[in-house]
């Protein structure tokens, strides 16, 4: 399966889908994460984002500038987001101190379609075959609604190779909980 470059990948991720899959504005990690589940689980060549090792997991360098470019055109919008509004980095159960963790990963600015965008992502997602449809839809509805923190910890397992540089995993991995009696290894 192929999408023809990153960027009609990000604006696909963005494309409302069916009425049980609703992204509508996502973070840059998540979008980093989600075309990563793209090219490795649904099998979409993406052919312009080659995913390589580093500091905090699987990494696509263009993706940046391709958000910047859709930014400039104006196909995608930014909007300042709290966790609550693309999910939060933890639930009460991880309740963790990870840093690390949160400065590189706190959903400050979060990306949605603007007009014109939605109009490309409708044209985009019409061009798509069907089973390529499907295939988009199957990653959204199980990935695009968990929280960062889950993504990133299901990639970390499931993809062990593209953590070998990553600063946080083992906090993404082995998180201690503020609740824990193994003092000598919280952060203070």
């Amino acid at each position: 399966m192929s999408i023809k470059s990153g960027g009609e990948a990000i604006i696909l991720l963005l494309h409302p889908g069916p009425e049980d899959i609703k992204i509508e504005r996502i973070n840059r990690t998540q979008i980093e994460k989600l075309l990563f589940l793209l090219k490795q689980e649904a099998g979409f060549e993406i052919s312009d984002y080659e995913f390589k090792a580093d500091d905090y997991g699987p990494c696509a360098d263009k993706m940046y500038d391709d958000l910047e470019t859709l930014l400039d055109i104006p196909i995608l919008e930014t909007h300042i987001s709290t966790p609550d509004l693309i999910g939060k980095l933890d639930d009460k159960s991880h309740e963790q101190d990870s840093d690390e963790f949160e400065k590189t990963h706190d959903p400050k600015e979060a990306y949605s379609l603007t007009n014109t965008g939605k109009k490309v992502a409708q044209k985009l997602y019409q061009e798509l075959i069907e089973n390529e449809k499907i295939k988009l839809n199957q990653v959204k509805r199980e990935f695009g609604s968990l929280p960062l923190r889950d993504l990133i910890r299901y990639i970390y397992n499931k993809y062990p190779d593209f953590t070998d540089k990553s600063k946080i995993k083992y906090q993404v991995m082995f998180p201690i909980s503020p609740k824990s009696k193994l003092t000598k290894f919280k952060r203070d």
